[in-house]
């Protein structure tokens, strides 16, 4: 999955629906369409990176405190996978490495109730798994809370990309082409 950054789109004092559409309009073209059920995006992400469900002692201890002490400590996972480090994932590890060399990324999955569902210990990968996973049309068209957090979520994406490679960058998010839309049929 490509994706070109853009300029960094200036905040201006505005009431949120204002705000929700300049976003719409602005990454119109970069909205994924159709929220993945979890079993759904569960296969979409198996799919697209080398995932491996892990227990508490498969995370190294660094990495288990950011996940579970310090990161989110108030959310409950069930779920944890390690990302492997390889070509699939490859952007997203040179990124999280400027932050913590020698961490191991994760995904962690919290369950129903929550509207992020799916997290993760590096912060511009949890941004990423929040808006590949898709939004309903009818909140995007409604201008739903879910639709706020969606495009808010894809501005800070895509702000933080565009700080880190420059304007105008066409990025490899993801070496996979699959698409989006075989997933919503499963």
């Amino acid at each position: 999955m490509q994706f070109l950054t853009k300029p960094i789109l200036q905040w201006e004092p505005c009431d949120d629906d204002i705000w929700t559409r300049k976003l719409v309009e602005y990454y119109g073209d970069d909205i994924i369409l159709g929220e993945l059920s979890p079993d759904q995006y569960l296969r979409k992400l198996s799919d697209v990176f080398t995932l491996v469900k892990a227990d508490r002692n498969m995370i190294p201890d660094s990495t288990y405190e950011m996940c579970f002490r310090t990161l989110m400590h108030k959310a409950l996972f069930r779920d944890v996978w390690i990302v492997k480090k390889d070509d699939r994932s490859e952007l997203f590890y040179d990124l999280f490495r400027q932050d913590y060399e020698d961490e191991t990324m994760c995904i962690l999955y919290s369950g129903a109730g929550i509207d992020h569902q799916f997290h993760s210990n590096a912060n511009i990968f949890s941004h990423f798994l929040h808006y590949y996973r898709g939004i309903n049309s009818e909140d995007l068209h409604s201008l739903s809370n879910r639709a706020r957090i969606y495009l808010n979520v894809l501005d800070g994406m895509s702000t933080m990309l565009t700080a880190e490679y420059g304007e105008n960058v066409l990025l490899n998010l993801t070496t996979s082409v699959s698409d989006h839309g075989s997933y919503l049929k499963l």
